[in-house]
């Protein structure tokens, strides 16, 4: 009994850190519902035009349409169901693990704005040596200092 209780302890404390994995995965599985009903009730339509009718064209116009409906029933499906498993690989056991994520993120946003400090950096020091190429180009502070004197 507290083995139990544990593991539903366990499972409500998961579903809190995958709250939207878990949203995706139950939507994915309406979806196949749905996708189910809705393919099979076009499937039975058309193999029922195609029982009744005797004529060649429009057995043959139905056939094709019964074939492009079987396909897109079997791309939709197996794309749903992909969507599930790689929702199920993508849920978390730990905190620490998207906690992690996050912190590698924060690392790497703040390596490429020291990156392009850097860069802004090596820009202002080329300016500078451009000013020692030509010594008749003053800095504003300069100017301000031979006015004074």
């Amino acid at each position: 009994m507290f083995a139990k209780l544990l593991v539903r302890i366990w499972g409500l404390f998961l579903l809190k850190i995958n709250q939207v994995v878990v949203k995706k995965i139950l939507l994915g599985i309406v979806l196949i519902i749905i996708g189910m009903y809705f393919f099979q009730d076009w499937e039975d339509y058309f193999s029922q035009i195609i029982a009744v009718s005797e004529d060649p064209e429009l057995i043959s116009l139905n056939l094709d349409k019964l074939f492009y409906i079987k396909i897109s029933k079997y791309i939709f499906l197996s794309a749903l169901i992909l969507w599930i498993f790689y929702n199920l690989f993508s849920l978390s056991f730990s905190k620490q693990s998207k906690e992690n994520k996050k912190l590698e993120k924060d690392k790497i946003k703040k390596q490429e704005i020291a990156e392009e400090s850097i860069n802004n950096n090596e820009d202002y020091f080329d300016s500078l040596e451009d000013i020692d190429l030509h010594p008749d180009l003053k800095t504003k502070a300069e100017k301000i200092l031979e006015e004074d004197k």
